[in-house]
């Protein structure tokens, strides 16, 4: 169905004619996927004659299918009428050749069906459960239902399959509100009312390959991830008496080039839809500070990543003041009993020793240095469950930077996460990327071999951005 006698100028006074309430109910079934974030804050600020219609058909070519069909789907058929196309013309046209997503407009029937009690309870229930929500004051369940797509507690994708209302079934455990059941009945089939929360583990945005069909438990959720960030670029020595006997013996280089690694790894994370924080110079109190925040408020997502780009040795990173934080006492902050069975990485750029590993023989470069002074020992932490820490290189060996580009390790890694995530689980990625530095470090005669300990107890696959999806 592809009326051409809709001028686009029509739209106008389309708008005109719906409520409030009928155009924010269209809006969320065309932008509810696409843009969000701006839908949401174009309906707080959103005066008369925003022309939202007219501005989507400038920038969609099956502007008419899919205004159509929003019509018909929220039922103002007299519109659609209006424009030249009868009813039983724009029902068809949704069996036959839907164009707006199925899991909005599934939920879009959700809360058509909800009775008043029932919406006042659901938007309670969103706003002790969702931050983002908490004070938002709409009257209208769609908005609230954008909160929860923005902070990703529900995952809509192409397929109505790989989408995730488990927040909504959630909800409805245990209460009786008959007029939705309806509607329940077109959810996903693991996500009905008697299945937990973990039932809902394969419905990620992401497609499994085929071989890792398996069972649910096999793979961590990781829709939605916090990120820190700390990129230490440069450093002074901390001048308190006491505390000299910890600092290198000679003065830590700013890190010329990590700017590049940091708009690499959050480029790859914002990608992800993750929740990203990014410290910068950090004391070495302040690093662990950062990182037990960190780890706490992961506890209202699916896991952490804890990425350090700095100088460091043998077990230790170190602070913006020169003085050295232990990985050990970093891991005991990240392993926290809220964090129990969900996926805890911690990435590290940073020399581990002063020792260069030698292919055939050294060579010398004023474009490559290395992230850390002399040696210092420090006791390498045990393993923890679900935890899974990367090293830029083995320790007791130096970690090599390009002035330039950036670092080895951090480029090549988000290289092969953006090459592999979709069919690859991220420790196979990793061992990837360790081959390509080797096969790079063979071309410049130096030798920097990363390393990975896992104590992962299922496979963490990246979301593929819905840009991206194939589902």
């Amino acid at each position: 169905m592809e009326n051409k006698d809709i001028e686009i100028e029509d739209l106008i006074y389309v708008e005109e004619d719906l409520s409030d309430s009928e155009l924010i109910s269209i809006l969320f079934l065309l932008y509810g996927i696409e843009k969000p974030i701006w839908l949401l804050e174009n309906i707080k600020s959103r005066t008369k004659n925003e022309k939202f219609l007219y501005n989507y058909a400038k920038d969609h070519s099956n502007w008419r299918t899919s205004i159509i069909q929003s019509l018909s789907i929220i039922g103002v058929f007299e519109i659609v009428e209006n424009l030249g196309i009868n009813k039983s013309e724009a029902i068809n046209s949704l069996k036959s050749n839907m164009q707006i997503n199925v899991g909005l407009k599934l939920l879009f029937k959700f809360c058509d069906a909800c009775y008043q009690n029932t919406t006042s309870s659901f938007i309670s229930y969103i706003k002790e459960n969702c931050h983002t929500a908490k004070h938002c004051n709409h009257e209208m369940l769609e908005v609230y239902l954008l909160h929860l797509i923005i902070s990703h507690q529900i995952i809509i994708t192409k397929s109505i399959d790989h989408c995730d209302f488990v927040f909504i079934t959630n909800f409805l455990k245990g209460k009786k509100f008959h007029e939705v059941e309806n509607v329940l009945v077109e959810f996903p089939q693991k996500q009905n009312l008697d299945n937990s929360r973990s039932s809902s583990i394969t419905s990620q945005v992401f497609r499994l390959p085929n071989e890792y069909e398996t069972k649910s438990e096999d793979f961590y959720k990781t829709n939605r991830m916090l990120v820190l960030i700390i990129n230490q670029e440069k450093f002074v020595r901390d001048d308190n008496p006491e505390v000299q006997h910890l600092l290198p013996d000679e003065n830590l280089k700013e890190r010329k080039g990590t700017e590049k690694d940091l708009k690499e790894l959050r480029d790859l994370f914002n990608d992800f839809n993750y929740k990203i924080v990014v410290k910068t110079d950090l004391t070495a109190a302040d690093i662990l500070k950062e990182v037990n925040k960190a780890a706490k408020q992961a506890s209202l997502f699916d896991g952490v990543i804890v990425c350090i780009l700095s100088h460091g040795q043998e077990g230790v990173v170190y602070g913006h003041n020169s003085l050295p934080v232990s990985i050990k006492e970093i891991k005991d902050l990240i392993c926290i009993p809220p964090l129990l069975d969900k996926p805890k990485i911690l990435l590290i750029q940073a020399c581990q020793g002063q020792k260069t590993q030698r292919v055939i023989q050294r060579i010398t470069r004023s474009e490559i240095e290395h992230d850390g002074p002399s040696s210092t020992t420090l006791t390498r932490g045990s393993k923890y469950a679900d935890f899974l820490v990367v090293w830029s290189t083995i320790e007791g060996f130096t970690s090599f930077r390009d002035i330039d580009e950036g670092t080895w390790f951090i480029q090549l890694l988000v290289q092969k996460i953006r090459e592999l995530h979709k069919d690859h689980h991220f420790l196979d990625i990793c061992t990837a990327t360790i081959s390509e530095i080797i096969k790079k470090g063979k071309e410049k005669n130096i030798c920097m071999v990363p390393h990975s300990d896992s104590s992962f107890t299922r496979k963490f696959f990246f979301p593929i951005p819905l840009s991206d999806s194939n589902c």
